[in-house]
């Protein structure tokens, strides 16, 4: 029973060892969950380019339905969709512009899709001849908007 009789100094630093034990798994711990916030996707700001393949129908929040995965959101920004299809809004998302190609695109879903830019009026475009945009989603927004093209 030898173990008893450690006292003073090596009891003092068994302590702080174990301190410092704790310290460092808190400090883990903090870390590992500032990580996974900073690992989720954000519903960051950026325009976007819908890549999906022509005449499918696909979720606006998959990343891997735009081009490097850049999900397009955000006031002043820009979705530019070229090819024909649906888009479903299941997310809500705020965008400056929505720019169609050729083909008709859809934008449905329960998402709200809100229109907003930092100057001017958000933009809804067919830029060719032959694309049409129909959007059945939720429109909101306060600074009205712009149609041009079909």
């Amino acid at each position: 029973m030898n173990l008893l009789a450690f006292e003073g100094n090596i009891m003092h630093r068994t302590r702080v060892t174990v301190s410092r034990r704790r310290r460092v798994a808190a400090l883990t711990a903090v870390a590992l969950v500032l990580a996974a916030f900073a690992w989720q996707e954000p519903a960051c700001a950026q325009s976007g380019t819908w890549s999906a393949a022509a005449g499918t129908t696909g979720s606006w929040s998959v990343a891997s339905n735009w081009s490097g995965n850049n999900v397009a959101n955000g006031t002043g920004n820009t979705a530019t969709f070229r090819s024909a299809g649906t888009t479903t809004l299941d997310t809500n998302r705020t965008i400056g512009t929505i720019s169609s190609g050729s083909g008709s695109r859809g934008i449905d879903g329960t998402g709200t899709l809100t229109l907003a830019t930092t100057a001017g009026s958000p933009t809804l475009t067919g830029t060719v001849a032959t694309g049409t945009l129909g959007i059945s989603a939720t429109i909101a927004g306060t600074q009205g908007f712009q149609k041009t093209g079909n």
